[in-house]
This record gives C-alpha cells, structure tokens and sequence, in this order.
C-alpha cells in the first residue's frame, strides 16, 4: 500500500517551506509530508494522489472533518482520505502545544513483523515528527509510554490502530493528546469524538 501522512507544520510563516520523507517497509510505502499553510497541504495532497499514487492519505489534527472534505474534492476517486480526530479528554489537553518552544510529535502507524522496524525522527528546527511503525496496540501503547518520556507532547495513531488504542494511551498517559485517524466516509466513530 502507498500511503502519506500529511501535516501542518508549526513554521507558520507562510513561506514555501516543506519537509517530505519517503519510508519503505515490506510492500509499503508511507510518505510523510509537511507543509506551512493549508493551500500547501492541499497541493501536497493532489501530488500524492496523482504523481505518487498514494492509495491512503492521512490527514493530522489541524485538517479536521472540513479540511478532510476539501481534500477528498482535489484527489483521485481511488485516493481515501482519512483524518485525525480527538476525544473530548484529547482536545481538553491540546493547550500544552500552544506556546511550546519545541513540538515533539509521535506518528504510530500498524505494520507487520514481517515489514522489519521502522523508527524515523523527522526533525525540522524547533519541531520533531517521530514516525514509528507497531505491531499490535499494545506495543502502540509501550511505545507511547517511551516517547512520552523522551519528550513528545502530541501522539496520532493511524486508521489501523483506531481508537480504541488511543483511548488506551490516552487513559495511560496524563496531559498529552492523543489523537486517531478515521476515514472521512467512516461514520461509526463513537459518539463524544469531534468530526
């Protein structure tokens, strides 16, 4: 599967800055792509689609249902778009981004055994994306426990890990956000979760 994650940097700036990382795990593909403003996100989604035929483009938590639909507009019919979503638990916590000096975020993302590891910082200044590929949630959990103590102050598990895993972490880790990814066409998400 060709998949991405796109996210919105904390620049803020306007410029034209973007930061892309390409991972290959077994069969797969997870392109990581990070822009400053929305109009750029949008233009990274309609390259993932078209050029980099990405069959999964994950959106984080700044896109929201809206920003998600928009997307969805621009891409290929056979590109699914899905984006991060928050409990009301999640988003009373998301206030210890603002203002932060650096912003450690920690991207979980299911793979196979088979596929090898896969733990990549993506450091960009005053920002850090670690992406970190799992194989149960249980180890999204063991890992989230690790990342906290090393300084992340934001997690996203993607659509595979679901929220029932982040309402793990959430309940297991105090004052950090977790967030989960659902596909936009996916309206079985439990109540109390912002869409």
């Amino acid at each position: 599967m060709n998949r991405a994650f796109v996210f919105i940097t904390g620049e803020g700036d306007g410029s034209d800055f973007q930061m892309k990382r390409t991972i290959h795990y077994g069969d797969n593909t997870l392109v990581a792509f990070g822009v400053n403003t929305f109009e750029q996100a949008l233009t990274a989604c309609k390259i993932l689609s078209f050029e980099e035929d990405c069959d999964l483009i994950e959106l984080c938590g700044a896109f929201e249902r809206k920003g998600a639909e928009i997307v969805k507009g621009l891409v290929s019919d056979r590109t699914k778009v899905a984006y991060t979503v928050h409990s009301p638990e999640a988003t009373s916590r998301l206030p210890i981004l603002d203002g932060a000096k650096e912003v450690v975020s920690t991207y979980l993302f299911l793979m196979n055994e088979a596929d090898g590891e896969v733990h990549v910082d993506f450091d960009h200044g005053t920002e850090v994306l670690k992406l970190i590929g799992v194989y149960s949630g249980q180890e999204a959990l063991d890992v989230s426990r690790q990342v906290v103590r090393d300084g992340s102050i934001l997690i996203e598990v993607d659509s595979d890990l679901g929220e029932a895993v982040a309402a793990a972490i959430t309940e297991a880790i105090d004052r950090i956000p977790v967030g989960h990814v659902i596909m936009l066409d996916d309206q079985a998400s439990s109540s109390g979760v912002d869409k």
